[in-house]
């Protein structure tokens, strides 16, 4: 004997979540002819095809661009030896600004209030720069930053 038990089924609408038997019949609709993200579904679309390969060109023609680097440092900081050290071999001339200094810590906020710049540098949890911060240039605009050797390595590959 099998018996028919109704599921009670939940979902968000509006910041809180709600029984969907207890909506309207335009949201039950809704609901129903919602279609779940999927990365598949996504690229299926030629649009969003076409719109990540421009970016990807883009990126790859901003980036061989790179005619400089600045690396913002701290003294004594082991992530930052790591970077500078990476740096010192590529052919890219680049120079290294003391943080600790009133002229570094100047011209670092120079950059840092192009909101352009200041999107693409992370802050930590404690809302401390995370160092170093590598900016790569053309000429004097900022074209791409790194935080760490991943992304350095990234950058520069």
């Amino acid at each position: 004997m099998s018996k028919i038990m109704p599921c009670e089924v939940y979902s968000r609408v509006v910041g809180y979540f709600r029984p969907v038997n207890n909506w309207n019949d335009g949201k039950k609709q809704e609901f129903h002819e919602r279609e779940e993200f999927t990365e598949e579904h996504s690229f299926a679309n030629p649009m969003a095809m076409e719109q990540l390969t421009q970016e990807q060109e883009q990126l790859a023609e901003t980036l061989s661009n790179i005619s400089a680097y600045k690396i913002f440092t701290f003294p004594h900081c082991e992530k930052c030896e790591t970077v500078k050290s990476y740096l010192k071999d590529k052919p890219i001339d680049g120079s290294i600004v003391d943080l600790k200094s009133p002229e570094g810590n100047k011209e670092f906020r120079k950059y840092y209030s192009d909101k352009s710049v200041k999107s693409k540098i992370k802050r930590m949890d404690d809302g401390t720069l995370k160092l170093p911060i590598v900016m790569f240039m053309d000429g004097d605009r900022v074209i791409s930053t790194a935080q760490d050797i991943e992304e350095t390595q990234k950058i520069l590959a």
